[in-house]
């Protein structure tokens, strides 16, 4: 019976599209002002968990520089997608940490942010809930200030938002 009912509120195919549009493009939807917000914050960023690349590339038309890694990205890309895991941000200390919709349920996002030696955390996504795990969203609240939230175009059923954080002193 439930599953029935899931079926008419979200038919099989339209999550089979959801996930062919956010495999070729992202999860979330880039716009000129959430990319901006960016900008403003973070002018060099590494991006983790990148897929496709499509936010990198929409960021890097914006001049922001960023190097962008995925654990098996895609074989085409919008931006250079190198192989890497989390465990890559510590390569680049002096840049901001980005994550776009981190896996749901696993530490991804928690081991960047551990990973992470920057000033500055973007985040895209739902807050608590969604995507990556509570872990993540525990540090965030207790380490660093939103600078500046944007909203985003939504998904049926979903809560996107663009979060800048950045580090307390102290």
């Amino acid at each position: 019976m439930w599953q029935d009912v899931r079926e008419l509120v979200a038919p099989p195919e339209w999550h089979a599209f959801k996930n062919r549009v956010a495999s070729t493009y992202a999860w979330a939807v880039p716009t000129e002002e959430a990319v901006a917000a960016v900008a403003r914050h973070a002018p060099r960023v590494v991006e983790v968990g990148a897929g496709s690349g499509y936010w990198a590339w929409m960021l890097s038309q914006a001049g922001v520089d960023v190097v962008a890694f995925d654990a098996s990205p895609p074989g085409w890309t919008w931006h250079p997608v190198a192989v890497g895991t989390e465990l890559a941000v510590m390569s680049y200390p002096e840049r901001a940490l980005f994550l776009c919709w981190p896996p749901w349920n696993t530490a991804m996002a928690a081991n960047a942010l551990a990973c992470h030696r920057g000033e500055v955390v973007v985040y895209v996504g739902e807050w608590n809930g969604g995507s990556a795990e509570p872990a993540f969203f525990a540090r965030l609240a207790d380490a660093y200030d939103v600078v500046e939230a944007v909203a985003l175009p939504q998904w049926a059923s979903r809560a996107d938002l663009l979060t800048v954080h950045r580090l307390r002193e102290g």
